[in-house]
């Protein structure tokens, strides 16, 4: 708050510059960090159908292994971890691409800033902006970014959390099995 503040109070145009393009970055930051989402969300059902599949083929090896089952099983094994490996490898992806497409964007923002504000100082003869303050803004608009950037790549480790905390709610959402007492047997 201070430092908007002082930005206001060193050029309110470029601060209208800055609040544009700090939008900018905000909206692009959002549309990664959903598709991230939903790529974690599908990693913790990927992950929960392997690790099914493998508990029930382990338990059930003998049966598998009377039946010659096998490479039914290791085909259908290897496309659960297929799957598991696209939606792992996208997430990551789409996660270690957050930081750099922040950076170069505020980049792009510092670039946009020293243009328009070159501008000013140059056609209002430093009435409107000196060049003093314009340096004092550029130094002024990387602190502000600052903390925006940290708390833009800091989401990609909530929504991951977010997504493992999905499954563990659907298990205790579950309703338990109840067990009378009675077993029909089917021959």
């Amino acid at each position: 708050v201070v430092i908007f503040v002082a930005m206001i109070r060193a050029s309110w145009i470029l601060t209208i510059v800055i609040l544009f393009t700090i939008t900018a970055i905000f909206f692009v930051s959002v549309k990664i960090v959903s598709k991230a989402g939903k790529h974690f969300v599908g990693q913790q059902r990927s992950l929960g159908a392997v690790n099914g599949f493998v508990e029930e083929m382990i338990n059930g090896q003998k049966v598998v292994k009377v039946f010659n089952h096998e490479d039914e099983a290791k085909a259908q094994f290897d496309k659960l971890n297929e799957e598991l490996c696209h939606n792992a490898y996208t997430a990551g992806k789409l996660t270690n691409m957050m930081g750099p497409v922040n950076n170069n964007l505020s980049y792009i923002q510092y670039a946009i800033l020293a243009i328009v504000g070159g501008i000013i100082c140059v056609s209002s003869d430093g009435d409107l902006l000196t060049l003093g303050s314009l340096m004092t803004f550029m130094l002024l608009s990387r602190s502000f970014n600052m903390p925006i950037s940290q708390v833009s790549n800091q989401i990609n480790a909530i929504v991951m959390a977010l997504a493992g905390a999905e499954r563990i709610f659907e298990l205790m959402d579950e309703v338990p099995e109840t067990d009378d007492g009675y077993v029909t047997l089917v021959n």
